[in-house]
């Protein structure tokens, strides 16, 4: 760990001659990432809120318009091989609101055989439709969408730093060319301000 008197800060207001100007600009970079990633924390948190507050809602909504019916296989349950996809397709007759439907139903159960009843989720009008999403999953999209802009804040200050610091380092070292250039009686009379 880093003692205090050599914290990116210290570079800041050091009177030390050895101190370049390009090491106070680097050491700012870094102070003020340090800073934004601070600063994010409770940017995330409110982002937090924000995503639970809007998936509450959807639940809710879907509360209102989702329901589970039970519904009954017309036939054996086929297994989904496509990519992207899991579980099984099965044809299944249900009713809902007095009306009959049957159509071709997405389940996870593969072993479902001709007759077994199961519990299906339909819209208003009874057609098939997913599963409404649960408080639990509201609250872990939420985190996962805070963690995530946080992450992103953090490797946005990271990428600027490090682009900082290649650029002073490029800088730095033009300057050490041309002090022993100038050392070196090299510079044909020209000497270069470095930082």
């Amino acid at each position: 760990m880093l003692s205090p008197r050599r914290w990116p800060i210290t570079k800041l207001f050091s009177r030390n001659p050895v101190v370049r100007r390009s090491d106070r600009v680097e050491a700012l970079a870094f102070c003020l990432a340090a800073l934004l990633a601070v600063l994010a924390i409770p940017l995330a948190v409110s982002v937090e809120g924000g995503v639970h507050k809007a998936r509450s809602a959807a639940i809710a909504e879907q509360a209102r318009t989702i329901h589970a019916v039970e519904a009954t296989a017309v036939d054996d349950a086929s297994v989904i091989f496509s990519e992207g996809q899991n579980g099984a397709l099965v044809t299944a007759r249900w009713s809902y609101n007095a009306v009959p439907h049957r159509g071709t139903v997405n389940v996870d159960d593969t072993a479902l055989n001709a007759g077994d009843q199961f519990t299906m989720w339909v819209d208003e009008q009874g057609q098939t439709t997913r599963k409404p999403l649960t408080p639990a999953d509201a609250a872990s999209g939420a985190i996962m969408t805070a963690a995530a802009f946080y992450l992103a804040v953090l490797a946005v200050s990271a990428v600027a730093v490090m682009g900082v610091r290649g650029l002073l380092d490029r800088h730095r070292r033009r300057g050490w060319d041309s002090a022993l250039a100038e050392l070196t009686g090299s510079d044909d009379g020209h000497s270069h301000r470095h930082w």
